[in-house]
């Protein structure tokens, strides 16, 4: 048991990269409220986030004062979006962490965009590997909105 919890110690102690991330289950990296995923992983747009308030003026300014870095690209991985302008802090559902904020275009964040709706056979779109996902409450309007299934 001893071992065990020095290997614990030992392996929640790990200094990822110059952020200094601590060590996240799925390979993934955590440091505060901010996941660096190591793998795409599964995601989709979660419906009733609009009445979510950004701490600052909004969503993406929060992102950003939160992981430190800049938006350059849309977080999912088949968009080629790289315009910094056209990107804004999208909430969106990570399978196996829930629900984050993280930059994402505006094409991808339209509420008609069905690419971005959650797949009933978990056909999801992917975030890709190494994006910064700011996590976020689960509001209660997000619990109670409609989902858009396709």
């Amino acid at each position: 048991m001893k071992m065990l919890w020095s290997a614990l110690v030992a392996l929640s102690s790990i200094q990822c990269n110059a952020k200094n991330f601590a060590a996240f289950s799925h390979g993934n990296v955590e440091r505060g409220g901010i996941i660096q995923i190591q793998k795409r992983m599964q995601a989709w747009n979660i419906d009733g986030s609009s009445s979510h308030r950004p701490k600052s003026s909004s969503h993406i300014k929060d992102w950003e004062n939160a992981t430190g870095s800049l938006r350059n690209n849309c977080s999912f991985e088949d968009c080629n979006c790289t315009d910094p302008s056209s990107l804004v802090g999208g909430h969106v559902r990570v399978l196996g962490i829930g629900v984050c904020i993280v930059p994402i275009c505006r094409r991808c964040n339209y509420f008609r965009n069905s690419l971005r709706f959650q797949d009933t056979n978990g056909n999801n779109s992917y975030l890709r590997a190494y994006s910064e996902l700011m996590k976020t409450d689960f509001t209660m309007d997000m619990k109670n909105a409609p989902r858009r299934l396709k």
